[in-house]
């Protein structure tokens, strides 16, 4: 299976009668896949769709967070600003 690093044409697979794919067995692995495991469709552009398992969506959204934070105590901060408002 073609990954997004790669410009192969990638594979092609049918869509059923409920509009339902079933992605290769190849690709279940890689992106470390098992049954009842979420998917975020994206669409970048018409006619393109990507998909994201949920697990590394929430892992990016963690390095976006930490990477904000870094050096700063958020509980903290929030401590500060409540300690602030408190003696207004």
């Amino acid at each position: 299976m073609a990954h997004s690093r790669d410009r192969s044409p990638g594979t092609s697979v049918p869509v059923d009668a409920r509009g339902r794919i079933l992605l290769p067995a190849d690709v279940r692995k890689d992106l470390n896949l098992s049954k009842g495991d979420r998917l975020i469709v994206q669409r970048p552009a018409p006619g393109v769709v990507q998909l994201l398992s949920a697990r590394e969506a929430a892992s990016r959204l963690r390095g976006a967070l930490t990477s904000r934070s870094e050096g700063r105590s958020l509980v903290e901060e929030l401590l500060e600003e409540r300690r602030r408002e408190a003696a207004e």
